[in-house]
C-alpha cells in the first residue's frame, strides 16, 4: 500500500459516524471541511476557476432537519444462490452491505440531491478519502455518476491537454458501455450492430510493449497526434487476462518518453478486487489519469471518479474538459462511498481479497491441470479466470452451476472463459463449496463427451 491503512480507517470510522448523526454539528462540520482537499481554491471537486473561486462555506451544507427513516426492511438472501459474480465488480463488501443501506436511508430523509454551486460536504470527505489512499502524484478528483463518465472525461482531458486526437486502447478491452467509451473498447459486437466512431481511435495488443513503441515511434515521425494510452491493468472481460510483470512499467516509460497521458481504467477493478487498493499498484506505475466506478457506491449506488495528477488537471482550468454532471455529489451517492470505504478498511477486505485469492487460484489450477477440457485458470485476488479448450462448454458449465446455486458468468468478450469474482468477505467454507461444485460440474462434462 502507498497510505498508512490506520490513518485512512481513523478517518472514515470518523466520517462514518459524522454522517450517521440525525443533526452534524457546526463543529464536526468545520473540522471535516478544513480536513478535505476541496477547503481550499484549487477544489478538486471542479473543473474549472470560476467555480474554484466560490468554493462553499458551511453555510452551504445542507441537513434537512427531522429526521424520521421509519421502519427499514434488511437486504434479503441471496434465495440460497452463492453470488461469484460479484456483479460485475460492485458487491466488493457483499450485497446490500447493512451500513451502507444505514447512510443512505439516514441521508435520503434530509437531502438526497444538491446543486453543484452549493457541493455537499460528503462529497468533500470523499475527495479526501481518495487523496489519502492514492498514489501523492494523483491530487485531483472529479466525481462523476459511473464508471462511464470518468472515462469519457479522461479522454477529453487528454486531448484538451495534450492539443492532440488519437487515443490508444487495448484489443479485447472493455471500458465501459457510453458511445464513446464502445469505441475506446475494442467491442467489436458494438461496433458491427452501428455504434462506432472509430475515427481517433487505435488499438494494439494487449501485454505487448514491442507493438506499443513501433505505433508511437511512427506517430512520432507523423507528428505524434496521440493524446493518450488507456488500458485496464487487467482485462476482465477478456477472462481475466494478466499482462507480462513489466509490461505496464514499460507503457509508462513509453509515455513518458513520447509525452502521452497514461490513462488507467479501473472502474471494473475498484478497490480492493486484486488484492491491493488498485490493481496498477501490482505493477509499480502511476498513472496520469486514473478512472474509478462500480465497487465506489457500495455495490448500492452508481458512482464513479476521475482521479489526475497536476500536469492533466492544472491544463484545462481556462477551457475546461467537463462540467460537473448534475447527481454526481449527490450527498446520498457520496455517504454510500464513504459508508463502503469504511467496510472496506474495518474489516480488512483487500488483505482479505489477497489470502483468499491465493488460497483459492493454486485448487483451480489443480482442478486445470487434472481436465484436459480447462485451459487455464489465472486470476489476481479475487478476480480470476476459467479458460476452457471449446467456448460450447461454458454455457453449460454456468448453467450447471446454476443449477447447484453457484452464479458465474462467461466473460463478455471471451466466449471461452468463465469469470468467478465472490464478495471479498466470502468465507473459506463457501470457496471449498464452490471448488467442490465447480470440479463436480467439469468431471460431469467430461464424462459425457
Amino acid at each position: 500500500m502507498t497510505f498508512c491503512p490506520e490513518s485512512v480507517l481513523a478517518f472514515t470510522n470518523k466520517a462514518f459516524d459524522f454522517i450517521c448523526k440525525n443533526e452534524p454539528e457546526e463543529p464536526d462540520l468545520t473540522w471535516f471541511a478544513r480536513q478535505s482537499p476541496g477547503y481550499a481554491p484549487g477544489s478538486p471537486l471542479f473543473s474549472f476557476a470560476a467555480l474554484q473561486d466560490n468554493l462553499p462555506g458551511s453555510k452551504h451544507y445542507y441537513f434537512r432537519p427531522g429526521y424520521n427513516a421509519g421502519e427499514t426492511n434488511t437486504h434479503l438472501p441471496n434465495k440460497g444462490y452463492l453470488d461469484c459474480t460479484g456483479g460485475y465488480g460492485p458487491y466488493n463488501p457483499g450485497q446490500s452491505p447493512p451500513e451502507v443501506i444505514e447512510v443512505i436511508l439516514n441521508q435520503l430523509s434530509r437531502q438526497p440531491l444538491c446543486n453543484n454551486n452549493s457541493t455537499d460536504i460528503y462529497a468533500f470527505i470523499l475527495s479526501k478519502i481518495l487523496d489519502m489512499i492514492t498514489p501523492a502524484e494523483l491530487k485531483h478528483t472529479f466525481l462523476t455518476n459511473n464508471g462511464s463518465e470518468a472515462i469519457t472525461a479522461a479522454v477529453n482531458l487528454a486531448r484538451i491537454c495534450s492539443g492532440k486526437a488519437s487515443i490508444i486502447a487495448a484489443a479485447g478491452s472493455n471500458h465501459s458501455s457510453t458511445l464513446r467509451s464502445v469505441n475506446i473498447a475494442d467491442q467489436l459486437y458494438c461496433q458491427q450492430a452501428g455504434y462506432s466512431l472509430k475515427p481517433g481511435f487505435q488499438y494494439i495488443p494487449f501485454g505487448d510493449a514491442y507493438t506499443l513503441r513501433i505505433i508511437m515511434e511512427c506517430a512520432q515521425h507523423e507528428g505524434n497526434d496521440i493524446a493518450a494510452v488507456i488500458l485496464e491493468p487487467v482485462q476482465g472481460e477478456m477472462g481475466v487476462i494478466i499482462p507480462p510483470d513489466d509490461y505496464l512499467a514499460q507503457v509508462r516509460e513509453l509515455c513518458d518518453y513520447y509525452q502521452t497521458f497514461l490513462i488507467i481504467d479501473e472502474t471494473n477493478l475498484t478497490l480492493g478486487r486484486t488484492g491491493k487498493t488498485f490493481t496498477f499498484e501490482h505493477y509499480g506505475i502511476t498513472p496520469d489519469l486514473l478512472c474509478l466506478g462500480r465497487a465506489l457506491g457500495g455495490g448500492i449506488m452508481p458512482l464513479g471518479a476521475l482521479v489526475t495528477s497536476d500536469n492533466t488537471w492544472n491544463n484545462q482550468a481556462d477551457k475546461p474538459a467537463f462540467y460537473p454532471p448534475s447527481p454526481a455529489t449527490a450527498p446520498f451517492s457520496c455517504a454510500a462511498a464513504i459508508a463502503a470505504m469504511k467496510v472496506l478498511f474495518d474489516e480488512g477486505l483487500i488483505e482479505q481479497s489477497a489470502e483468499k485469492g491465493n488460497y483459492i487460484l493454486p485448487q483451480l489450477q489443480r482442478i486445470s491441470g487434472k481436465y484436459p477440457v480447462v485451459k487455464e485458470a489465472r486470476g489476481k485476488g479475487l478476480l480470476i479466470g476459467m479458460e476452457f479448450a471449446d467456448d460450447k462448454l461454458v454455457p453449460a458449465i454456468v448453467q450447471d452451476l446454476l443449477n447447484h446455486g453457484i452464479l458465474v458468468t462467461a466473460a463478455l468478450n471471451n466466449r471461452s472463459a468463465i469469470r468467478i469474482e465472490p464478495p471479498l468477505n466470502i468465507s473459506i467454507e463457501k470457496i471449498d463449496h464452490l471448488l467442490e461444485m465447480l470440479e463436480k460440474v467439469i468431471k460431469k462434462i467430461v464424462n459425457q463427451q
